[in-house]
């Protein structure tokens, strides 16, 4: 590709003036409007002082303002920065490195959009006119930020090439299809800039300007504007599976990325609802990679994209989307396989592989079998590491009606291995995803973190009872009251409440009519016990040659192995 080659946005629609390319509640606008606009805010930009170096910080909510700052800052000789989220932190940071900042409301500092939209019309001189939407393929054109789902976010630039050769790309892929568009993530995000903004741009649709999270209002804007085209993800889908077919109006098209959209999703949309659905697969640093029609179908690698396999089953990416810093084939984390025609299926991520207990587990696989459950919203499962054998305890965030602990720890034990069931539970009305549907690591883990009070009782998953054995399954909470002090750095529960806490406890509980401890007697303790042991208690009730004592014999175990054992006497019987 020639550095040369320059990339036109706008295209054929500049000869289409009276074209109605956004629509909203701020009212439609046209491709004449777009260009006027555009055309008040260069006339405030001063001209880059570094070239595509320069940094515009566009920080604007209404998709339709978003465009303006886009192509004005790009014709001012400007590489435009898109935060990662609109939080004062964020922005405040980024514009202390930005030349200039263009917002609409959504920052405290730099040139506010309103006021410049509400000023006169500004004659562009032809060659500043020339310059809007059209940039060279090696020009920096925008940099973006990962979505930080597992630490700070991290820069990524993309070149014209990257971005618009993109944008043709999925124009000729998908452009013949599109009218209206709707989209419910931020142009920020480069999933929502690509489908809900330049795509439609180059493609002749029109965009909405707003950016609905909810289905109520994802509906009301499908009727109010027409919507044929719904730009989401996952999560945002999700609401779609309650509603009826004639609640979508207008809407025949969905598209989806971010993260897998479950396959009962995925069929609901496409057999139920009647809508062609696409799911993309990419990311921020490489561009979209593939897509599929179908939740049962591989992925298609996009025009110009080549897939192979690692030796460990990795995926080997070229693509003219990756920077050319970097050498290619790209080594990338997702673990696919090839199917005929240059297809591949995806297994998963190698990051997502962890080891428990020595064994290795798969925290998407453990995420799936969660939200397979009934009456399941969302769900996430992280791990992090411990210093005990285990190397890391799995924490699950719940997002559903009717589970606790209990239940869901048993629904889970029919569907994975005991290794890997989730040891550590949140449940939540939602879980703190962002505007674009991603979660960040760090506010999942806040759930965890939030001071609570001690717990004072072991966690009863199941019990067994008769006459004379009972058997119960028991969870040690990390929080357990007993472990504080005992011993920093290397909790473990003392020897006196497994005899209390466990042993008296449960064996009071299997048989209430026994009288109060006597004795104890040939006690052991092999193993210690540590937080978050998923333990076994087993209680025999034997004769006692004590006329006037009850025998109950007691083991504790562990994964099969024996922690602590003994005999208990206690008084006869009571009877009234």
């Amino acid at each position: 590709m020639s550095a040369a080659r320059p990339y036109a946005l706008l295209g054929a629609r500049l000869a289409q003036p009276s074209a109605v390319l956004a629509v909203g509640a701020e009212g439609s606008r046209t491709v004449a409007m777009l260009l006027d606009d555009v055309g008040r805010l260069a006339a405030r930009l001063p001209e880059a002082p570094d070239g595509r170096a320069s940094e515009a910080l566009i920080a604007c909510s209404d998709r339709y303002a978003f465009a303006i700052a886009l192509l004005a800052s790009w014709a001012r000789g400007y590489c435009a920065a898109l935060p990662p989220s609109h939080h004062a932190h964020a922005l405040g940071e980024l514009a202390a490195r930005a030349a200039v900042v263009v917002h609409d409301g959504e920052a405290e500092l730099g040139i506010d959009l309103r006021s410049v939209l509400a000023g006169e019309k500004v004659a562009l001189d032809g060659a500043l006119h020339e310059r809007i939407g059209v940039l060279r393929a090696d020009e920096r054109a925008v940099t973006l930020y990962t979505s930080g789902t597992t630490g700070e976010p991290q820069a990524v630039g993309k070149t014209a090439e990257q971005l618009l050769g993109e944008v043709e790309v999925l124009a000729a892929c998908f452009g013949g299809e599109l009218s209206r568009v709707l989209c419910t993530l931020p142009p920020r995000h480069i999933y929502g800039l690509l489908f809900g903004l330049l795509l439609p741009l180059r493609a002749g649709a029109a965009f909405a300007r707003e950016t609905p999270l909810h289905t109520d209002a994802v509906l009301a804007m499908v009727e109010r504007h027409g919507a044929d085209t719904l730009v989401a993800v996952p999560a945002h889908l999700q609401g779609l599976v309650s509603v009826q077919r004639a609640a979508l109006g207008s809407l025949r098209r969905v598209f989806t990325s971010g993260a897998p959209l479950r396959a009962e999703v995925f069929d609901d949309l496409s057999q139920r609802l009647e809508l062609r659905v696409s799911e993309v697969f990419g990311s921020t640093e490489t561009g979209g990679i593939a897509y599929r029609d179908s939740a049962s179908a591989p992925y298609r690698p996009f025009d110009g994209v080549e897939v192979a396999v690692a030796g460990d089953g990795r995926l080997l990416l070229r693509s003219p989307r990756v920077p050319a810093s970097e050498p290619q084939p790209r080594l990338c984390e997702d673990v696919i396989e090839l199917t005929a025609g240059g297809s591949f299926v995806h297994l998963g991520r190698a990051d997502d592989i962890v080891k428990i207990g020595g064994s290795r587990v798969s925290l998407s696989a453990m995420e799936r079998a969660v939200r397979s459950l009934p009456n399941v919203r969302d769900a996430v499962v992280l791990a992090r590491p411990v210093p005990s054998a285990r190397g890391h305890e799995v924490l699950l965030a719940v997002a559903g009606d009717g589970w606790d602990a209990a239940s869901i720890r048993a629904a889970l034990h029919e569907k994975l291995e005991p290794i890997s069931v989730p040891r550590r539970y949140r449940f939540v009305a939602e879980l703190p995803r962002e505007a674009t549907g991603k979660l960040r690591r760090d506010n999942v883990l806040a759930l965890f973190n939030a001071p609570r009070r001690p717990a004072l009782e072991l966690e009863r998953i199941a019990a067994t009872l008769d006459e004379t054995h009972a058997r119960f399954e028991l969870r040690v909470p990390a929080d357990l009251l007993h472990f504080q002090g005992h011993f920093e750095g290397w909790p473990v529960l003392p020897g006196v409440v497994q005899l209390g806490l466990v042993a008296v406890r449960h064996a009071a509980l299997a048989w209430p009519a026994l009288g109060p401890l006597s004795r104890v007697r040939r006690l052991k303790m092999k193993q210690p016990i540590k937080p978050d042991d998923l333990l076994a208690l087993e209680l025999k009730r034997v004769a006692d040659t004590g006329a006037e004592l009850q025998r109950i014999d007691f083991e504790i175990s562990r994964d099969g192995s024996l922690c602590t054992s003994g005999s208990l006497s206690f008084a006869r019987e009571r009877t009234s």
